[in-house]
């Protein structure tokens, strides 16, 4: 999971989520992106790049590969122009190599070309501040150097699901569930916490590039928040939420909340027993017997006609 195993020693909850998301090691990565086909029937984004006539100059082969339709060969002629076109210009309009901007000037475009509204940038930044505040917190990273790290910090991919689940999940960092008092956000801010690190890693010169492995420094590069593990933990977070989702959907439907008639059925009916009505009277026998120190059989004397209506007669009305 970790370059350091001391760095996340005693927190199951996460370390259970990291070994569910990981690749399996008989799985070639290259061999999933390869799968060209599949990518372009969920998202159709290649086809959506291409000009119509570009669109008839390719076609798929049957290993998922991009190959250039028969008749095509010709083509490169016209390549070669473009780029000698390119490059006469570039020749022509005196532009050196060793021309640079100023700092002044990069921050300028750096700032016009952002993307983003300022408001969904002011938001970023915000849980971008979140997520180091909560790295220092847990002792993970100095402040102010998660964003910064150049080369990044190989378990930045975990410090992410931990950062999502601390604040959207059920599940606590030591494998254990959180109480009914602590505050669990939608998966729509879980998207967002995600989208955050997306922007705050690019901005900082990180890309969006896939986060892998260089072969030649062997350290970590691309952009953390598009890892495997972090695209796994998100699906599997949805799923978490769109069954808590069904059960409170499920206890407040129009046929199980109204109070309706009595209506008489078989002891062996245990789904359908105890409706509504029956439901809020045993809730009101539980809250007087906690309140008033009541024991079992004092409650079960209680009689519907001993209770009263409380007329309240206040001042200001």
């Amino acid at each position: 999971m970790s370059t350091n195993p001391d760095l996340f020693a005693g927190l199951t909850g996460l370390q259970n989520i990291v070994n569910q998301c990981k690749i399996p090691a008989n799985l070639d990565a290259d061999a999933i992106e390869d799968d060209f086909d599949g990518e372009c029937e969920a998202f159709e984004v290649f086809k959506s790049t291409l000009s119509k006539s570009a669109r008839k100059k390719f076609k798929n082969g049957n290993d998922g590969d991009i190959i250039m339709a028969e008749g095509d060969e010709g083509d490169d002629s016209c390549i070669e122009e473009d780029n000698d076109t390119i490059q006469g210009t570039s020749v022509e309009s005196g532009i050196g190599s060793t021309a640079n901007l100023d700092s002044a000037t990069r921050g300028v475009l750096k700032d016009a070309s952002k993307g983003i509204t300022e408001g969904t940038e002011a938001e970023y930044k915000r849980l971008m501040r979140q997520m180091d505040t909560f790295l220092v917190e847990k002792n993970f990273l100095p402040p102010g150097q998660f964003f910064t790290m150049n080369p990044l910090h190989p378990d930045s991919a975990e410090f992410i699901v931990a950062f999502i689940m601390h604040s959207c999940d059920s599940i606590l960092l030591n494998g254990s569930k959180k109480s009914n008092d602590q505050t669990r956000n939608g998966f729509g801010h879980a998207q967002k916490i995600r989208a955050a690190m997306t922007y705050g890693f690019n901005r900082h010169g990180h890309g969006l590039g896939r986060w892998e492995q260089s072969e030649v420094t062997q350290q970590m590069k691309g952009n953390p928040s598009i890892s495997h593990l972090v695209s796994s933990y998100m699906i599997s977070l949805r799923r978490r939420k769109a069954t808590i989702k069904k059960l409170y959907d499920n206890s407040h439907t129009d046929e199980n909340w109204p109070i309706k008639p009595y209506e008489p059925n078989s002891r062996n009916g245990k789904k359908k027993w105890g409706g509504p009505k029956m439901r809020r009277l045993l809730h009101l026998a539980y809250t007087a017997a906690f309140l008033c120190l009541l024991r079992f059989d004092e409650v079960l004397e209680i009689q519907a006609e001993d209770i009263t209506d409380l007329i309240l007669t206040c001042f200001f009305r």
